[in-house]
């Protein structure tokens, strides 16, 4: 409060005037920060604090840690050095959406160190509000989910992917399956399962070895893969067994050209090591929804019309039909 005293025509003191202004509600926010800043200076989590227009005010020891960045280098400077770039246009839009609205966001960002380096983190923002319900202060809180987010992703990629081949697994290839047949259902298409199963392939493990063996079954899956679409999915189902989804088809001449590229390839020499092997395929092709209405059973009938090209002198293809039925 700011004090003048009050003189009279005779020179005498006789009051003083006073003027002051409410400063509660800053002290206040001053004092959160001050106790949030002591509680955050040694804690494992992030803390960087920014004014209302966005300029970094404040960082924490763990902030600089986990980004490799000085406080020097942030202070006065937008958040937006942290930027790595995963994240697009609609994604900061939300966040300032939920700001705007509600004052705080909690999610998974990605974000770039100073050395480039990408980490993830799981950030939570809170807004300061000012006596007149202006922004005062954005506290951002975040830990480091670097190491959790690649473990998870190492599990997920265990459970649905073949770590010989690297192709789609059994369980993928079933929610491929699923999310195909919908596609089918609102255009009206088909869909072609092709399984095939390779010829004679003990007989290479056999002779080889199976470390050799392994050694084919990769060069046979990039060769599948190559025979198809970017947008169709080849999966291994075990051992030497394979299937092929055609999505969207047409007309059938283009289900009957990648099943005749497919064995062509697969018959040709294998070099594995300083040997080279021989192998074929038989491949059996069932449609969707002709010859199936569930993708349990399109796969077996895809299997009954692999047998059927077996049983035809493999190196081979066919189309399930009720004589394949019949014969298994």
């Amino acid at each position: 409060m700011r004090k003048a005293p009050f003189i009279n025509e005779q020179g005498e003191v006789i009051g003083v005037v006073g003027s002051g202004r409410d400063v509660t509600a800053q002290k206040v926010v001053e004092d959160r920060l001050q106790q949030m800043a002591l509680v955050l200076e040694h804690s494992g989590e992030g803390l960087m604090i920014s004014d209302a227009d966005n300029c970094i005010v404040d960082v924490n020891p763990a902030f600089i840690r986990m980004t490799g960045f000085a406080r020097e280098d942030v202070i006065g400077k937008t958040p937006s050095v942290l930027k790595s770039g995963r994240q697009g246009p609609d994604f900061y839009r939300e966040m300032w959406e939920s700001l705007a609205t509600s004052g705080k966001w909690q999610g998974e960002i990605w974000n770039r160190r100073k050395d480039g380096q990408l980490i993830a983190e799981w950030l939570t923002i809170n807004t300061l509000y000012a006596k007149d319900g202006t922004v005062h202060r954005r506290v951002a809180l975040f830990s480091d989910i670097t190491e959790k987010k690649k473990a998870d992703e190492q599990i997920w990629t265990f459970a649905n992917f073949d770590t010989l081949t690297h192709l789609p697994n059994r369980r993928m290839y079933q929610d491929r399956m699923l999310q195909e047949m919908k596609k089918v259902q609102r255009s009206g298409k088909k869909l072609a399962l092709l399984f095939l199963d390779l010829d004679h392939f003990k007989e290479v493990n056999d002779t080889f070895g199976h470390e050799k063996g392994d050694m084919l079954l990769v060069d046979v899956a990039k060769r599948i893969v190559g025979c198809v679409r970017d947008t169709d999915t080849v999966a291994r189902m075990g051992g030497d067994e394979f299937t092929v989804i055609l999505t969207e088809v047409d007309e059938p001449g283009s289900v009957e050209r990648v099943a005749n590229s497919i064995v062509q390839v697969l018959g040709l020499p294998f070099e594995i090591g300083s040997a080279q092997s021989h192998v074929s395929a038989s491949v059996g092709i069932a449609m969707y929804p002709t010859d199936a209405t569930d993708s349990h059973e399109l796969l077996r009938m895809a299997d009954l019309a692999m047998y059927e090209a077996k049983d035809s002198g493999r190196n081979t293809y066919r189309y399930f039909n009720d004589t394949n039925s019949d014969a298994h």
